[in-house]
This record gives structure tokens, C-alpha cells and sequence, in this order.
């Protein structure tokens, strides 16, 4: 059971900042706030129209000669302007980027970013650097209006990045937010998914039934496993925790957040208007950002009851890109339901997937959260495709990340920027010892020296290949330090003289080695093996890598 942080080791304040996908925000909250009953969580409040938005639009605006101008609604209501007076091209305008970031395998200073139109270019560490600052800014500036001269020293700041991002790419938000003029001794990144779950761990949350049948929370009783989809704008994260116990179990991360709905029509624009939408993005980005926007809307709007009552959905169009000689276009409700066929179809199949694994027996309940949790149309197809779950989900889901970084900020020590070992006081050094007596040897030959790495990586390379491995020891280090230490436990019982009569030895095999490795490979692991020369003693199923006793005899100095 973690201690209770004393009263002096609480900082004054907390502030997050979610840089998302297509939207983001920034939360903060104070010491007496954080000790009271009611814990308010301040958020931004941004006026669009007649609507309240929590998060802007993760867009910015620079001039040209690069220099910030504006961020999120005021960025593309700016960009609007300048393209009617046909000064287009002194402008850059960056919008939903985050994640090119994700997918770069070296992020330093010479990465660029292309703008809207793919014509101007940026350093990606200026552009988001350029955001972190104007967030930073803005809340310390609606702090200055409650405190006078308040001094920023006394703020911890936690930077929410998704839980999949490679270390690469965290560094790379570390070094941004260091250039925004966030000290580092008051920087804290936190994974987004640990941030809902946390936020869902806090609060006294409990699977009850409403009288319309309906799943809602109360209070989480210690020990609870809990599934948290984080239904993000560019991603899906999928993560299993248990309550008390702090960290994620298992992780899986789907790029088929609400992003592709937006994608999926615009590849229905494509067929109906043919060159003249790809026209539209390049010389008129003004009139396809009207589009979008106007399509954003819509989507936000769209429910289940809107699904079951209206016949067509209007759509309201640019001067520059007229359907049938009109301003509006009426697509049939059917069509605009099956742009969300791929998100969900996606998230479903991996659910299913992940519920193949023994360890998932004990989850009960999918918690839903993010902006897309806020649409009915995905959690009722969730709450109808899969079975035997409850699905959840808490209020005002698109907030819970940065709420759950405010809780986190105060109760997990400040100081502490890295979480610690999930196998608990055995460290990666114990893990490294115990593999050391590990030999390989491939065709009645030894092949490996006496350096342990080469020891425990030789086998791994064979079935997943080098480059998988690599990305296990570099951003699944945990998971492989740990499947090398449950290796090695029974490699043992074997160099030990017992001679049991067992036919084969089962590990469990993360799912993240198992995703990348069909990722990379267009096949699954299950296939590759049955093609391998090892066909006859190994075999994989869905989490379980299945090793024949004899192979040990054959292929290690047992």
C-alpha cells in the first residue's frame, strides 16, 4: 500500500498539459484545492460559437519568418483571414502532426514538419516546442489573474504523452518542453493511459447497473482489474491495470482513433468529387479547412438516437466546391455511420484478440475514455460486440487524462520522473546476473561468447528476429528483461539435473513484441515459426510461445 505524500511534500500546485492529436488543453489545480472535499480541477474554457470547448485544436499558426503567432481556434480563424488576402504564403499552418512524431525512428533537431498544404516546412522541436510554450503561458496567465505575482517555481508541471510512444519519442517532449521553459527538476511526464486509469483509481468508482440497464461507476475496490481504452483523436490505447498496484500491465496501441472517421470521409469526398477535393487541400486549404470543420461538427453531434431518426446529414460546403449547384451536402445516415466502421471494427478485433490471454480472465470492465468516448456510436457498438464485459464510461471522458495528471502530480512523488520496476525489488541488474549462465549453441556448436547480452539475445533474434529485439530492449526493456528472467528460471530445472517429464515449456509473450513483429513483417509471429527451421519443437499461440523439451537438449548446454 503506497503512503499518504505528508502535507510538506505536496507541491503548491499542479498543471498538466495534454498535447493531443487533434485537440488539446491544459488542467491545474492547487494545494488547498487538492486537500478539499470537492477537489476542482481547473480547465481552459474556450468559446466557439454557442458551445464550450475544454480542448483547442491542435493547430498553430506562424509567421513567416517563423515566429509564433497563434495556437488552436485563433490560429485557424487567423489562417482564414490571411488566405482571403491572398498572403498565403508567408504563413505556415500546422494541424494534426502528433502522429508523424510518433512514427519517426530518430527524432533530433533537423526532423521537419510540412505545413497544411505539404509546401512550407518547420523544425518539428520549434513547432511543438511553440505549443507546450503558449499552453504554459496561458495557464500561468489565468493563474496571475487569481494570485498576484504568482511565482511559477511553486508549479509541478506533468506532460501527458500516449504509453506506446518509444523512448525516442518521450525524450523528444522532454526537450521541448525544457525549451518552453519548463525546468526539469519541475517536469514530470506521465503515460496517458496511467493518467486515466489513475484518474479512475482515485475516484471512488464502482461497476453499478442503472435502472436502464446501463453500467456506471461508484467506487473500484483494491486489487480490481480494469481495462482503460484511452479512445483518443490519432490513437486507440488499450491498457490493463489493477487497482493498488500503480502500473500498466499490458499494453496495446491502435492507430484508429477518430482521426479515421475524418479520413474515411474524406475518402468519400475523394469519390464524389474526384480531382477537385485533392485540388481543394493544396490551392484552396481555407475552403477545406471550412470543410473539415464544418464536418467536425457533425460528428460531434451524431449519435445513436441521430442514427436511428434523421434520414441524411448536411454537410456544409465551400464556395469553391458546390455539389449538385448547392452549398450543402446531404449524406444518407447509413453512409456518414459506416466512416466509423474501420475504429471500430479495428477495436474490436483487437479486443478480442487480447482476450485470447489467460491473464485477462479476471477483467471485468473496459473503462472508456477520451474524446472519442464522448460518442455514443462507438460505446453502444462496444457495449453490443462485446460480451460478458461491463463498458463504462466516466464523465466527461475527454478530460480524464488531464485530471487523472492533476491527481497523479499530487499523490506519485513529484520528483520522480521514471516508474520504477513492475517486477518490484528485483531490478534489471538481478535479471542481466541470472541470464549470464545461459549457453546457446546452434548445430551441436557453441556460438555465443561469455557476454551475457549475446546470450539472451541470440535465441530471441533467431525466432523474432534482430530488429524486434532490438525494439524490446530499447522501448519494451521491462517486458524483456522480464520474459529473459522467466526463460532462465526454467532453463535451470534442466542444467540442474531434473529431468522432468514434461513434454514442452510455456512462456507468455508480450503483446507489444507480438504487434510490432507483424508490423514489421506483414505475417504473424505463428506464421513466421511454422517457416522456421525450429518448426518442429516451437510454436506460438496467441500469447503463448510453446518450446518442446528436446529442443533444449539440442540447441542449449543443458
Amino acid at each position: 500500500m503506497k503512503e499518504k505524500p505528508r502535507d510538506d511534500d505536496l507541491p503548491l500546485f499542479v498543471g498538466t498539459i495534454d498535447f493531443g492529436t487533434t485537440f488539446s488543453g491544459y488542467a491545474y489545480m492547487s494545494k488547498d484545492e487538492f486537500q478539499g472535499k470537492t477537489k476542482h480541477i481547473e480547465t481552459r474554457a474556450w468559446r466557439v460559437d454557442r458551445w464550450t470547448r475544454h480542448k483547442a485544436p491542435t493547430s498553430v499558426l506562424f509567421d513567416e519568418w517563423k515566429h509564433f503567432h497563434t495556437f488552436g481556434y485563433e490560429a485557424e480563424e487567423h489562417f482564414h483571414e490571411y488566405v482571403k488576402s491572398g498572403s498565403l504564403d508567408k504563413w505556415y499552418f500546422f494541424q494534426n502532426f502528433k502522429l508523424e512524431i510518433s512514427k519517426q525512428a530518430v527524432l533530433d533537431d533537423t526532423f521537419m514538419l510540412y505545413d497544411i498544404r505539404r509546401k512550407n516546412r518547420m523544425r518539428a522541436v520549434d513547432v511543438v516546442m511553440e505549443i507546450i510554450k503558449y499552453l504554459k503561458g496561458d495557464l500561468l496567465s489565468s493563474l496571475n489573474q487569481r494570485l498576484t505575482n504568482f511565482d511559477d517555481s511553486l508549479i509541478q508541471w506533468v506532460l501527458t504523452v500516449p504509453v506506446t510512444w518509444s523512448l525516442t519519442a518521450r525524450n523528444f517532449m522532454r526537450k521541448t518542453a525544457y525549451l518552453a521553459g519548463i525546468p526539469k527538476h519541475q517536469l514530470k511526464l506521465l503515460p496517458e493511459a496511467e493518467a486515466a486509469a489513475f484518474y479512475c483509481g482515485q475516484k471512488e468508482l464502482d461497476i453499478q447497473q442503472s435502472s436502464d440497464g446501463a453500467a456506471f461507476l461508484s467506487e473500484l475496490p483494491s486489487n480490481y482489474t480494469f481495462l482503460v481504452a484511452d479512445l483518443g483523436g490519432g490513437t486507440i490505447d488499450i491498457t490493463v491495470h489493477q487497482k493498488g498496484h500503480g502500473k500498466v500491465q499490458k499494453v496495446m496501441g491502435l492507430e484508429w482513433g477518430s482521426k479515421k472517421v475524418n479520413e474515411c470521409f474524406e475518402d468519400y469526398c475523394l469519390g464524389l468529387f474526384g480531382d477537385g477535393f485533392t485540388d481543394l487541400r493544396v490551392n484552396n486549404p481555407d475552403d477545406y479547412l471550412f470543410l473539415m470543420e464544418n464536418f467536425e461538427q457533425e460528428k460531434l453531434q451524431f449519435t445513436t438516437e441521430k442514427l436511428n431518426k434523421v434520414e441524411k446529414i448536411l454537410i456544409r460546403l465551400p464556395a469553391s466546391l458546390l455539389y449538385n449547384k448547392t452549398q450543402k451536402l446531404a449524406i444518407p445516415t447509413n453512409v456518414f455511420r459506416s466512416f466509423y466502421d474501420n475504429s471500430i471494427d479495428g477495436l474490436i478485433r483487437a479486443l478480442n484478440e487480447l482476450f485470447h490471454y489467460e491473464e485477462m480472465k479476471n477483467v471485468k470492465t473496459i473503462i472508456a475514455v477520451g474524446g472519442f468516448a464522448e460518442s455514443s456510436i462507438i460505446i453502444n457498438e462496444l457495449r453490443s460486440s462485446v460480451k460478458g464485459l461491463d463498458i463504462v464510461v466516466p464523465g466527461n471522458p475527454g478530460l480524464a487524462v488531464m485530471r487523472g495528471a492533476i491527481l497523479n502530480g499530487f499523490i506519485e512523488n513529484p520528483n520522480t520522473n521514471e516508474p520504477k520496476s513492475k517486477y518490484g525489488t528485483f531490478g534489471r541488474r538481478s535479471l542481466r546476473r541470472s541470464f549470464r549462465n545461459l549457453s546457446f549453441r546452434r548445430a551441436g556448436k557453441y556460438t555465443c561468447g561469455n557476454d551475457s547480452t549475446d546470450k539472451q539475445e541470440r535465441f530471441l533474434s533467431e525466432i523474432f528476429g534482430s530488429e524486434i529485439v532490438m525494439i524490446m530492449k530499447t522501448e519494451l526493456e521491462q517486458d524483456f528483461f522480464k520474459f529473459c528472467f522467466e526463460f532462465q528460471k526454467k532453463i535451470r530445472k534442466f542444467k540442474n539435473g531434473n529431468n522432468l517429464p514434461i513434454e514442452e515449456l510455456v512462456f507468455s509473450v508480450p503483446y507489444e513484441w507480438r504487434d510490432r513483429f507483424s508490423k514489421l513483417n506483414n505475417k504473424s509471429l505463428e506464421e513466421k515459426i511454422r517457416e522456421s527451421e525450429y518448426k518442429d519443437f516451437v510454436s506460438c499461440e496467441y500469447d503463448k510461445l510453446k518450446i518442446k523439451w528436446p529442443f533444449f537438449h539440442k540447441y542449449f548446454s543443458v
